[in-house]
């Protein structure tokens, strides 16, 4: 019954990749056998059936011939997730993929870092849309937290002030701002977000110190008594010195006149080409310190925000008293210091 068809059929497929003749047969036999004595009808059941299985053959030769591709582990859909109370799935995926969770931004603190995550946030004289505004920060800015959080006009505000200037504050008035912003926006939207820390040292060296920004420096560390080692180099002849800083005779001068301080260090012996060092440190001299000699090995002690910062607002570069407390804040006292071999 259509022997020769189904014959046929089953031995299209490569020779070398097909089942033996004997299975053929033998499949065709019991098909046959079957379907005796149910009708007509019943040999095209077999006919179809048998055309499935030469093109499921078909397939599998393909496939392990490379003919036709299959997706890989990497491709495959993500599990589905079956809902509480539905029949339970078994599904054992060969790859998955997890994504991170994002990490929670800390809380927003005084003497903490923020990055602003709105482009040209304004900044105010005062908290609140009332406030004087006294300029805008870009995306992504670092600001130090001098105060806050206060509420005003439906937003909460916090004062912040700029985290990086020259060493010297003669060049301040560029680099130096402070104002008030807003924490969000009306629709819950981040404005700010405060930083981790983690970046911070626990024990700087003087490379690491000097690679981070004045802001982060006083954020990380405060007034948390600090020691390391550097090198007190020599001045060169074109040092280019300051000269004479008028607020000197005040109780503060020894801190707010970093133009006449040269107490630069580095991290190496090599001699200096220009300047006075890679990071100035500030030795109080109310108790009658002097500088060590040059041309030697140190260790420092020493810490930032030192507590007489808080006399130096009407001393300073700053017409903004506020800027100039916190230059002083970011300046680093040396409280001892001992001659030691080098490296």
């Amino acid at each position: 019954m259509h022997e020769d068809r189904l014959r046929s059929l089953l031995r299209t497929i490569d020779e070398s990749e097909q089942p033996r003749p004997e299975f053929a047969d033998a499949l065709f036999e019991r098909l046959s056998i079957q379907a005796a004595g149910r009708g007509r009808s019943r040999g095209i059941l077999v006919l179809l059936v048998a055309a499935l299985l030469a093109v499921a053959l078909a397939s599998g030769i393909a496939i392990g011939s490379g003919m036709i591709d299959l997706p890989g582990p990497s491709e495959l859909p993500s599990p589905v997730a079956v809902a509480s109370g539905s029949p339970s799935v078994s599904q054992t995926p060969s790859a998955t993929v997890v994504s991170p969770r994002p990490s929670t931004p800390p809380a927003i603190a005084p003497n903490g870092l923020v990055v602003t995550r709105a482009d040209s946030l304004r900044y105010r004289a005062e908290p609140g849309t009332s406030g004087a505004v006294l300029g805008s920060l870009a995306l992504g800015t670092t600001g130090l937290v001098l105060d806050g959080p206060r509420e005003a006009d439906g937003l909460t505000w916090y004062w912040l002030a700029s985290v990086a200037c020259a060493e010297t504050p003669i060049d301040a008035p560029p680099c130096l701002w402070e104002g008030w912003a807003a924490a969000s926006g009306p629709d819950g939207s981040a404005w700010l977000e405060g930083e981790n820390l983690d970046f911070c040292p626990p024990a700087p060296t003087l490379v690491e110190l000097t690679s981070m920004t004045q802001g982060s420096r006083l954020a990380c560390y405060r007034s948390t008594e600090l020691t390391f080692r550097a090198y007190f180099p020599n001045l060169p002849p074109d040092a280019g010195l300051g000269g004479a800083c008028e607020w000197a005779p005040t109780d503060v001068g020894w801190l707010t006149c970093q133009n006449i301080n040269y107490f630069g260090l580095t991290a190496t012996d090599a001699p200096l080409a220009s300047g006075i060092g890679d990071f100035t440190v500030t030795l109080d001299t109310r108790g009658g310190g002097t500088e060590p000699d040059r041309g030697q090995w140190l260790e420092l002690t020493g810490h930032f925000d030192d507590p007489a910062s808080a006399g130096c607002g009407p001393a300073g570069f700053n017409a903004d008293p506020v800027l100039n407390v916190l230059n002083c804040r970011f300046q680093f006292v040396v409280t001892a210091f001992s001659v030691v071999p080098g490296p």
